[in-house]
């Protein structure tokens, strides 16, 4: 064994003790278990024993056992020493030792003699880390003793020398033995690995980003005790500064003029290097950017620099001072340059901020110590000089201006390159802002309330005498008591009033207008006025740049506070020059006032380019006066007025039309500091605040007779004699959807389940009154203080939502008030309807309250209100009462009545169908205050605590209660998959053939904890188990003690399939729960006969639209075992199943809905505590699941997701606490679950930066990217990769991913993208084909004999066509019931099953239950029918019509040349549809990579492609149609001849290569017929379209098919060379050449353009040979387990060579598919897998399954194939390797093919 030396030298970033520890203990292992270490004997006389596992590469591991024992602590050195030797496993007496890591194939044992480790304290807890060592290399495999072997194949020589250059890089030292040369190369030694094993050390404590920190903490701490400035640097530092402040000298470099960063060039002298400068702010304190602009030896710093030479000397002679030395590499030719510089820095305090500097020079400049680099003798030295100044703007934002001068002393340089050297060293500043930015709003905020805390401390300043004038010269527009007079502007926003007043301009003059707006806004004046005067915030210049304005500027005098000087150019049309802006803003402070005034100026400014611009002129002044508190809320009014004119040759008029777009800035101000629900808590609590002190209140009698109307018009029970026919009439068409018949109030629909609805229509009247009720989870002045306070904004934005226009409340007392309101109902011809109503609330007691409505008329409020409305009538009444308190949340019962008349000539039964929509305010007042979650939540644990003090049954009842459930959840036969399931949850479902009888269960994990879904489960009458459940009506037992066994019944509806009406199923059932276990609870419900069904019970009613009916009610059983087990942590598995009996007189199809319903609960309930689960809990299960809830029970509709997404945000915990921390997360996933195609646009920004602008982009970017890639997973990658914000939340919350993906895979099955419209113009030219075939037939039947055989051949082809079709309809639906067959053959018959199928796939049908193939496929053999029968035929008839014509000198019928071009365009049309579906379908290209793909990812490209298909498709039917018509011209016998041969030659090439079988699972001789019919249709397909999706295996073949496609050119060539004269006339042989050489042109061309546009690895399938088996045997062998389990999906004899490594493969993997349930492992996979290994691994145990059409098929073979053992590697199957060449000759034996 080779001994070596090895010695390890590394600056660890840990503290020595803390070392000490980790290396003593169990501590040390990584997250990718990359390291471990486990003590395997404690501490015996200082000594410890410890074994360390390294995982060097994904098959290698390396383990020593190693035996430390550590001294004393030299207290000279402060060093800890550790003495260290290996153990042989022999010294170890019974101590069981770990186990390698499992992925490791190869594991060494290093083994170390007279091992040291010293350990030194260093700077910023850091230790110095020495090993030095005799090491060794053993091999725990005893299949290899030597002591060198050979690397693994998975660790190449370019990995390991990148391992040894990371170590050298870390600050790693090595000494070893002379073979360290020959790491990487081939030969592993004990340095090789040990190397490796150091680097896992250091990575493993590695912090760099802690010691940087640590470094700054302290030199921050130091900064009031460094060394005072000398002389020389207070020098420098003036110097510097004076420097900086030739910023306003220099040129600003072009295209910087919107960027946050400004950046000029500055050259104080001709020619030389110039001085670089920027100016920016940074959003970080500005100590900590000083700090981090200081600080040049943090491992931050060192790891930017690429220097090969990069020392840093501190505290120069001891001052403040530092040296810092690096270089720069040059180009060849150039020496490389070195930087010796001397650099302090200084503090400045002005009016309470600071200023930080730092000053750069050359050493030279520095009479001190000059510190000296050794091996630069080769570099020449260059200069620099330059200055920091960071200026604190708040506490958590700084300006930055950095100016710097790089010279490096290169004589003759031209100028411009030194200009670019300075613009390119400019770059750093973008990165270094980039690092710090955060969210712009945020920073925005921040600068306004300093700079509002600055503008209150400098109240009542005086103004300078210009800043006088022009407040003079502004205070003018305000116009008091001068000529004109403002009027009324119509405004776009409610909350800005707008005016405008005309003056009459002077001689000479414009008559511009002057415009006025007003508003309130939600903030104090002076943050308005810091708004205002922050010109260039973030706000400003995204939407700056958004508009796509050319220059945004600012310009702050220094020494003026109160003024600012801005500068904007405004992009116009391209017809007009842009306009620019420079303007003069000033302020002044009064008390409880800000003014604001601003005008234009004449002053130039650097714009770093010349722009075409105009200056226009402007003047105007801000009022912003405070205003009272709003129970703590600041507000201010804000006047803006202002004049403007654009001049140039935009004449006034436009102007003043548009300055409502110039006035919008108050808006804009307004929406910024807006805070809603802060201004409607404030009013709500002022109402809540009168309303508490009703006992005060005084009532006048018209109040009291107001209240007493309404009382008894909508409180009394109203009993009309309805006998009047008319007025029963009205009564049943209230709605529209009454649920009752009989007089009185009658139940109306209630969306809300929570509330129930009534209508009545009151005695001698035509209005309906409608009743609402509910209970309301606050107390009753919550719910009155809500409903009062009408002008809340959330209250007005509801009310503009539904069409409401003008709304105002009149206060009269502080118990009365006037409500006017109007309404448009958005439909032409109705004028919009206006009410004006009293309002009085009373107190009746405590417990009681009402509030009356009622019409009145007011003369302020006159009719019509001067415009186009009609009064309306209307009256309501509310009531509220007190209830008892639940779990501590009080409760009130509110009742709601409402009567409306809406006048004019709307129906009445119109206005009463409305009756249900106007009393869900109702609901959106229990919405509003609803503590379900709470209640439920309090309910809940206290059942936990029950449960948890439960005792675990016995042995036997726990297995009693396993066994039962067992019996019960087994597989019933023949069972199917849920129509609609949840994504996570795998349902089946077994219905009796007669209906009544039906059985479903379910399985579904998610994050709960398990006492606490049992609690939900027990707790029956809960709020979320009615929403959940649906049920009408539940009775529960009243439990007397805790013994887990109740009495519970519950009420549901049974709808119907077919629009036929089921009375209620009412189930009785004794619930019982038993604790098996602590991680196994099972909940039953056992049907209940006899007495027990009398037992008393307490009822809960739903109050909704499935409240009490008079339906009647159906007794019907369940019998239903829950299963809850604990997976690990806080991961549970529900499994759930029932038996339900709803009666023999239920359908199959609605009792099988009643039961996917109820599965449906179960999903609902884990979606229930889903939503529960706090964002820091969410594990990548949870992310998935989300993903499937966002989709769950919303079809393909856009809309219903994105209803469902908002509820969710709402709904959901971990959502809410996302958009706490990122508020535009909600637009970005609006966008997302949209699904429109848009164009692709990456978005940078960070995510703590991101607006709702880039968070919608970023949405929309994610559907190109899906739609762009194979897979789903792929496209979510590459969307990841594109936007930077995407990749720091998946990182930041690694569930997220997985939710996307999810999210994707719906998104694309529903999405079209172009499919909706291929398959509609599709179907469109399909029918249109067909009728003109029908007019043809038309004319030929007319013709008489004439044309009497295209009147039979058109004939023939149309009947051909629909039998085809009609047996692709018996095929697929043979399994399916006779009316699903009589339905689609009927479809067929009357020429609507190309529609049909359009719809279909439009529709994201998929694989219907009982279908042997997809719709997708359904619609594309049908469409290849009608290409084969009707369409060629059609094209071939019509070209022998008119040809015949032709060669006649006859008239061509027009209906026969427009049925051959509608035939020519439905060809290539739905041929290239075929191909370009398949190739982008994502579940082919997921399951044969190989083979799909072709289509490019670029969306121009894939255009042009599918173009370029259908006209190769239509170019070659027409060839070939041209042919053979051409060749039947000559003598119908040769055309014939013709099509036999070539037939002939394509079968016989396929029967001798054993490739005729089609993959079709049919057998025997209908399997015969069956393919033989396929192999001819592809071939005349093939023929007539070349159409590209044929070239696959299982059809022509690569090679054939490109042959074939040229065929009809050259055989149409040979034969008009070769024909003889006298067949066809001149014209018609003119014709025939020139038609022939047209078309074989734009065949060659476009055959060449498709080969140029096509992916490039793809051209190979066009010559391929390969055939079907061998295609299987490859995909089988190569493909993922996905595609290995598609191959039980083809005909047996594509994997009867191969079988028993089938059923080997099959047999291995089972029990782990049976758990994972992968998706593809489904009853239909299940179906083909042979019965022979079926009857195996049921084991007797259950009956055996009908004998699937595949088992008669198989025949049992003995393989002699060998099988040796090896790693897993491509080629493998079930964990074997097959010997190929063995392989391939078994193949060949059995099926012919050939490689």
């Amino acid at each position: 064994m080779v001994t070596n030396s090895v010695t390890f030298n590394a600056k660890i970033h840990e503290e020595p003790n803390k070392l000490l520890d980790s290396l003593l203990g169990d501590q040390m292992s990584t997250t990718n278990e990359k390291m471990y270490q486990e003590v395997v004997q404690d501490e015996i006389d200082g000594e410890i024993v410890t074994y360390w596992g390294f995982m060097l590469d994904k098959v290698t591991s390396c383990s020593t056992i190693l035996r430390l024992v550590t001294s004393t602590t030299v207290q000279d050195h402060n060093e800890i020493r550790i003495a260290v030797s290996s153990v042989v496993e022999e010294e170890l007496e019974e101590t069981t030792l770990p186990s390698p890591h499992p992925a490791a194939t190869k594991t060494f044992r290093l083994l170390f003699n007279k091992g040291t480790i010293i350990l030194r304290p260093l700077p910023f807890g850091q230790t110095s880390f020495n090993f030095t060592a005799l090491a060794s290399l053993g091999i725990a495999d005893e299949k290899d003793n030597s002591s060198q072997i050979r690397s693994s194949s998975n660790s190449s020589a370019t990995d390991k020398r990148r391992s040894t250059k990371k170590l050298l890089s870390s600050g790693l030292g090595f000494l070893s033995g002379p073979d360290l040369a020959k790491i990487g190369f081939g030969v592993v030694k004990a340095e090789e690995l040990f190397n490796k094993i150091a680097l896992l050390v250091y990575e493993r404590f590695e912090k760099k980003a802690v010691i940087d920190q640590r470094m700054k903490q302290h030199f921050i701490a130091n900064i009031p005790i460094a060394p005072a400035l000398t002389l020389a640097e207070e020098e420098i530092i003036k110097t510097s500064v004076n420097i900086a402040n030739g910023i306003f000298k220099a040129k600003r470099i072009t295209g910087t003029v919107n960027d946050l960063i400004e950046k000029f060039l500055y050259r104080d002298s001709e020619g030389g290097a110039a001085w670089g400068m920027t100016k920016a702010n940074v959003d970080v304190a500005a100590i900590t950017l000083f700090t981090e602009l200081w600080l040049l030896d943090t491992y931050d710093h060192i790891g930017e620099t690429k220097s090969a030479i990069r020392e840093v000397w501190k505290d120069l002679d001891g001052t403040r001072g530092l040296q810092y030395t690096t270089s720069v590499s040059l180009p060849s030719g150039f020496k490389d340059r070195l930087f010796e510089t001397w650099i302090t820095w200084a503090i400045r305090v002005d009016a309470g901020r600071r200023t930080f500097i730092i000053a750069i020079s050359p050493i030279e400049e520095y009479e001190g110590t000059h510190h000296k680099v050794i091996g630069t003798g080769n570099m020449q030295k260059a200069t620099t000089r330059g200055v920091y100044i960071v200026k604190e703007l708040t506490d958590n934002t700084c300006e930055w201006t950095w100016a710097q001068q790089l010279d490096l002393k290169i004589p003759g340089m031209p100028t411009k390159m030194w200009d670019l050297i300075a613009e390119q060293h400019l770059a750093w500043a973008d990165g270094m802002q980039e690092r710090f930015k955060r969210n712009g709003n945020a920073v925005d905020r921040e600068k306004w309330n300093a700079l509002a805390t600055t503008m209150k401390a400098l109240m009542g300043k005086p103004l300078m005498e210009d800043q006088v004038a022009v407040f003079e010269r502004c205070l003018t527009l305000v116009g008091d008591g001068q000529e004109g007079v403002w009027k009324p502007l119509e405004s776009p926003s409610s909350d800005v009033e707008m005016k405008i007043r005309y003056f009459l301009p002077g001689k000479g003059g414009r008559s511009v207008a002057t415009g006025k707006a007003s508003g309130v806004v939600d903030c104090s004046a002076e943050e308005v006025a810091a708004w205002l005067m922050d010109y260039c915030s973030n706000d400003m210049m995204r939407k700056h740049k958004e508009e796509g304005h050319l220059a945004r500027l600012m310009v702050r005098d220094l020494a003026r506070q109160n003024e600012i000087t801005v500068a904007t150019i405004k992009k116009m049309p391209f017809y007009l020059d842009n306009r620019e802006a420079i303007v003069r803003v000033i302020w002044k402070s009064e008390k409880e006032k800000i003014l604001v005034a601003f005008e234009s100026v004449n002053r130039n400014l650097d714009y770093g380019a010349s722009l075409r611009k105009t200056r226009l002129s402007t003047m105007g002044l801000w009022k912003i006066e405070n205003l009272n508190d709003l129970n703590g809320v600041c507000q201010c009014r804000v006047s803006l007025i202002q004049w403007v004119d654009f001049r140039g040759i935009i004449p006034p008029w436009v102007t003043n039309k548009n300055i409502t777009s110039i006035l919008n800035v108050v808006q804009h101000a307004i929406g910024i500091f807006r805070q809603d629900m802060a201004i409607d808590t404030a009013v709500t609590k002022k109402v809540h605040t009168i309303l508490t002190a009703w006992k005060d209140e005084q009532y006048s009698e018209e109040d009291d007779a107001l209240l007493q109307r309404v009382r008894d018009k909508f409180e009394e029970p109203l009993k009309p004699e309805l006998t009047d026919n008319r007025r029963s009439s009205l009564l049943r068409n209230l709605t529209g959807n009454l649920l009752q018949k009989r007089v009185g109030w009658r139940q109306l629909i209630s969306p809300d389940v929570f509330v129930k609805l009534e209508g009545n229509i009151e005695e001698n009247s035509t209005v309906g009154i409608g009743r609402a009720t509910a209970i309301v989870d606050a107390t009753i002045l919550d719910c009155a203080a809500w409903e009062l306070a009408r002008m809340t904004r959330e209250q007005t934005d509801v009310h503009c939502k539904d069409g409401g226009l003008d709304r105002k409340v009149v206060k009269l007392t502080d118990h009365s008030y006037i409500y006017y309101f109007a309404r448009d109902f958005g439909v032409a011809g109705f004028a919009p309807r206006e009410w004006l109503c009293k309002c009085v609330w009373k107190m009746l007691d405590e417990n009681a309250m009402i509030v009356g409505f009622e019409d009145i008329t007011e003369d302020n409020f006159p009719p019509g209100a001067g415009k186009d409305y009609v009064r309306a009538s209307s009256g309501a009444f509310w009531k509220y009462e007190r209830l008892l308190e639940i779990e501590g949340v009080p409760q009130t019962f509110v009742t709601y009545c409402q009567q409306a008349n809406w006048k004019g000539f709307i129906p009445k039964t119109v206005a009463n169908s409305k009756l249900s929509t106007m009393l869900l305010r109702i609901s959106s007042m229990r919405k509003k205050f609803d503590k379900s979650l709470d209640i439920d939540a309090r309910r809940r644990a206290a059942l936990v605590q029950i449960i948890l003090q439960e005792d675990i049954v016995n042995n036997e009842v726990g297995k009693s209660a396993s066994k039962e459930f067992g019996m019960l959840f087994e597989d019933r036969s023949p069972c199917e998959r849920a129509s609609e399931r949840f994504g996570m949850a795998d349902s089946l479902i077994c219905t009796s053939r007669l209906g009544g009888l039906v059985w479903g269960k379910t399985s579904i994990n998610f994050t709960a904890e398990l006492e606490e879904v049992a609690a939900f489960i027990w707790d029956f009458g809960s709020r979320a188990n009615m929403e959940i459940s649906r049920d009408i009506e539940r009775t529960l037992e009243e439990e007397k003690d805790r013994s887990f066994r109740k009495f519970v019944t519950r009420r549901h509806e049974l709808s119907s399939k077919h629009g036929s009406h089921h009375r209620d199923r009412t189930f009785a059932s004794e619930m019982t729960l038993t604790r098996v276990h602590t991680d196994l609870i099972i909940l039953r419900f056992s049907p209940v006969k006899g007495d027990k069904k009398n037992v008393r019970r307490s009822t809960i009613k739903a109050r909704g639209s499935f409240a009490k009916r008079n339906t009647g009610t159906v007794d019907a059983t369940e019998n239903v075992a829950i299963r809850i087990r604990r997976l690990n942590g806080r991961r549970i598995c529900l499994d759930y199943v029932c038996e339900l009996a709803v009666g023999s007189t239920v359908s199959r199809r609605a009792s099988q809905a009643f039961v996917e319903q109820r599965l449906a609960e179960i999903a609902d309930m884990a979606v229930y505590f889903l939503r529960l689960v706090p964002l820091s809990d969410y594990k990548l299960e949870d992310g998935k699941a989300l993903g499937y809830d966002l989709l769950w029970k919303v079809g393909l509709s856009k809309k219903k997701r994105i209803a469902k997404l908002k509820d969710a945000f709402r709904e959901t915990r971990a959502l809410r606490e996302l958009i706490d921390e990122h508020p535009f997360m909600q637009a970005m996933l609006i966008s997302v679950v949209r699904g429109n195609l848009n164009l692709n646009r990456p978005v940078k920004t960070k995510l703590v930066c991101m607006t709702e602008a880039e968070a919608i982009q970023i949405g929309k970017n994610l559907i190109p990217c899906l739609k762009s890639k194979k897979l789903i997973q792929a496209g979510v990658d590459q969307w990841r990769v594109q936007n930077r914000a995407v990749k720091e939340l998946m990182d930041e919350h690694h569930w997220f991913k997985p939710m996307v993906v999810v999210l994707g895979k719906g998104i694309v099955k529903a999405a079209a993208w172009g499919l909706m419209w291929r398959v509609v113009v599709g179907a469109f030219l399909s029918m249109s084909d067909l009728v003109t075939d029908i007019l043809v037939l038309k004319e030929y039947w007319e013709g008489g004999d004439a044309t009497l055989l295209f009147r039979n051949l058109t004939l023939a082809s149309l009947l051909a066509s629909i039998g085809l079709q009609l047996l692709v309809v018996f095929i697929q639906n043979r399994r399916k019931q006779t009316s699903t067959m009589l339905k689609e053959a009927g479809i067929v018959i009357v020429g609507m099953k190309s529609p049909w199928d359009a719809y279909k796939v439009a529709s994201g049908v998929g694989t219907e239950k009982g279908s042997e193939f997809s719709s997708m496929m359904e619609l594309t053999m049908c469409k290849a029918i009608e290409l084969f029968a009707e369409s060629l035929p059609g094209i071939m008839i019509q070209l022998s019509s008119i040809l015949k014509s032709l060669n006649s000198d006859s008239t061509i019928s027009f209906v026969a040349v427009m049925s051959l071009v509608l035939s020519t365009c439905t060809t290539g049309f739905v041929s290239a549809t075929i191909s370009y579906d398949k190739d982008t379908d994502p579940t082919c290209r997921a399951t044969f990579p190989a083979f799909y793909g072709y289509v490019p990812d670029s969306q121009q490209k894939r255009s042009i492609l599918f173009l370029t298909m259908a006209i190769l498709a239509s170019v070659q039917s027409l060839l070939k149609s041209l042919l053979v018509v051409t060749l039947g011209s000559v003598s119908s016998k040769y055309a014939w001849v013709y099509l036999f041969a070539d037939m002939a030659l394509f079968l016989g090439i396929k029967a001798l290569r054993r490739d005729f079988t089609y993959w079709l699972q049919v057998y025997g001789v209908l399997g015969f017929f069956i393919s033989l019919i396929c192999r001819i249709v592809a071939k005349v397909i093939s023929d007539f379209t070349a159409t590209i999706q044929l070239r696959h295996p299982y059809e022509l073949g690569g090679l054939y098919f490109s042959m074939n496609s040229f065929f009809p050119l050259i055989g149409l060539i040979l034969l008009l060379t070769f024909m003889e004269d006298g067949i066809f006339n001149d014209t018609t042989m003119m014709f025939l050449k020139e038609v022939t050489k047209i078309l074989g042109g734009i065949l060659v061309s476009m055959a060449i353009l498709f080969f140029l546009l096509i992916n490039k690895y793809y051209r190979r399938t066009f010559y391929s040979t390969d055939t079907a088996v061998h295609t299987v045997l490859l995909t089988f062998i190569n493909g993922e387990e996905e595609e290995k389990a598609g191959v039980l999906g083809h005909h047996s004899s594509y994997w009867e060579p191969f079988e028993d490594k089938l059923e080997k493969w099959i047999e291995t993997n089972w029990d782990r598919w049976e758990e994972e349930k992968p998706e593809w492992f489904t009853d239909r996979f299940k179906e083909n897998v042979p019965d022979e290994l079926a009857l195996k691994r049921n084991k007797g145990n259950s009956p055996a399954k009908k004998r699937s059409f595949l088992a008669n098929a198989l025949q049992a073979r003995n393989s002699n194939v060998k099988l040796q053992k090896v790693e897993p590697k491509e080629g493998i199957v079930g964990g074997t390797r097959i010997d190929m060449d063995e392989f391939k000759s078994e193949i060949f034996k059995r099926s012919g093919s050939f490689f």
